[in-house]
């Protein structure tokens, strides 16, 4: 028999993975966790400061500014980067390594899907699914900030997600990057988050977090409470969907050549 061509069985791996998705926890755990802070984040900033005030005494509640829009969207921005992002490389560390070690991977390839096809799928789907659920939920913690703040900005809360976006997009190409070549989950799982700590380093670096990689984390919180623009804003987006490409066929070529037990 033949082998697979460069991107055969594509589709079929595309549905599988889907179907994978659906039937797994992976999915309930990134929608309940979105879900949760897309109500919580505007909430918990209306009402923090009066908890807040409420422990301390008259002079501290002076000192406590009056909670504003801007709060909510820097809570929710937060919450994505530090929480869900985290969950998300935790996830993506076992996407291959972890069909791998079941062996499902290898059954798969064994009925016509291509190694390309395969990780490619993986991605794709893995991708898609990070960004429709953050999408959505900015759309729900938008609603929820308009409902509590005067001042509230909806388009402004999405631009910060979809920013964030790129980011998960570059830390979760790494992430299938180490699942690729390693067999262990856990490993794999480690080169992400280590990534993630790696560029916050870097952002401490002025110019890097302008103009690089390496501030495309800090960037969605700075959309949140301030005005970006120009080389500040698409420096950081473009080197990272770039960075993130080309990490991403790393992956394909290295699982290509990858043996398999």
């Amino acid at each position: 028999m033949s082998a697979p061509t460069t991107m055969s069985g594509l589709r079929t791996m595309i549905a599988t993975e889907w179907l994978a998705w659906r039937r797994g926890a992976r999915l309930v755990v990134i929608v309940v966790l979105i879900a949760i802070f897309a109500f919580l984040s505007p909430i918990a900033a209306y009402y923090l400061p009066a908890i807040l005030s409420s422990l301390g005494d008259s002079a501290l509640r002076e000192l406590i500014p009056e909670p504003t829009a801007t709060d909510a969207t820097t809570q929710w921005t937060k919450n994505l980067t530090q929480i869900v992002l985290i969950a998300l490389i935790v996830i993506a560390g076992g996407a291959i390594a972890g069909n791998v070690a079941r062996g499902t991977a290898q059954f798969l390839l064994t009925r016509g899907v291509s190694r390309a096809a395969y990780v490619t799928a993986t991605m794709v789907v893995g991708l898609v699914i990070t960004l429709a659920t953050s999408l959505l939920g900015s759309l729900v913690a938008a609603g929820m900030t308009a409902l509590l703040f005067d001042d509230g900005d909806p388009a402004r809360l999405v631009a910060a997600t979809a920013v964030w976006g790129v980011a998960a997009a570059l830390l979760l190409a790494i992430t299938w990057l180490a699942s690729a070549a390693l067999s262990s989950q856990i490993g794999a799982a480690g080169i992400g988050i280590g990534a993630f700590f790696v560029l916050q380093l870097l952002a401490i670096w002025p110019p890097a977090a302008r103009y690089s990689p390496a501030g495309i984390l800090a960037l969605p919180g700075r959309i949140a409470t301030e005005s970006v623009s120009g080389a500040e804003l698409w420096l950081p987006i473009t080197t990272s969907l770039l960075s993130a490409a080309v990490i991403a066929y790393a992956a394909i070529e290295v699982f290509r050549r990858r043996e398999l037990p």
